[in-house]
Parts: C-alpha cells; structure tokens; sequence
C-alpha cells in the first residue's frame, strides 16, 4: 500500500495528458469526441481487467507489455489481488513517462495557443 500513491499519482499523470492532448486536438479536428468513444471502448477490452491475462491468445500478451493501462492494471493486480509489494521500478518509470508526458502535452498547449484561439 505504500506504492499507491506514486502509482495513483502516474495514472493521473498520464489521464490528465490524454486528455490534454484530446483537448487540443478536438479543436482542430472536431471527429475527435466520436473517435475518443471508439478507442476508448477498443482499448477497455484490450487491456485484461475484466478478464485474466491468460485467457487471452499468446500475440494479445505479447502485446500488452507496450499497452500503458496494462502497466497499471498490473500493478494494481499486485496490491490488491495478490497483496504484494509492486515493481517500484515499474512504477518510477510510469511516473517518468506520465510526467514527461504532461510536460510535452504542456509545451504543446503553449506553443499552439495562438491557433487555438483563431481556432475558436
């Protein structure tokens, strides 16, 4: 339980991004709230949450490892089904990743503020 945090705090990193980045898009390409839909339900049953990693064929696990929900469903699993200390390793390069992520989303919004507001 002591991981949770950090692993909370690189989800939310790594949401607030995605949306960020939906935003800024959404303004330029108005398909984007239709397409959000779609991806986002593709990608709910790619990632094994309602189902277990095994049931799955071999290329579907092959795959997960570059799927980021998958990285924290994984972890997650280990907290709460099996009560283990997670990878800390894992979880510090989530962070870094959601972090690097915010920070690019961030310089993106910046450097595209102008068109955004001829956008709008």
């Amino acid at each position: 339980m002591a991981a949770l945090p950090l692993l909370i705090l690189s989800q939310q990193l790594m949401g607030f991004s995605l949306g960020l980045a939906g935003a800024i898009l959404m303004v330029f390409l108005r398909d984007i709230r239709e397409m959000v839909g779609v991806v986002t339900m593709l990608w709910f049953w790619m990632v094994p949450i309602v189902y277990t990693i095994d049931s799955v064929p071999h290329f579907m696990q092959a795959i997960q490892s570059y799927n980021p929900a998958w990285w924290f469903v994984r972890e997650y699993h280990q907290i709460f089904v099996y009560g283990a200390m997670p990878d800390i390793g894992n979880i510090l390069m989530m962070l870094a990743v959601g972090a690097a992520m915010a920070g690019a989303m961030s310089w993106f919004l910046a450097s595209s503020e102008h068109q955004i507001r001829d956008a709008i």
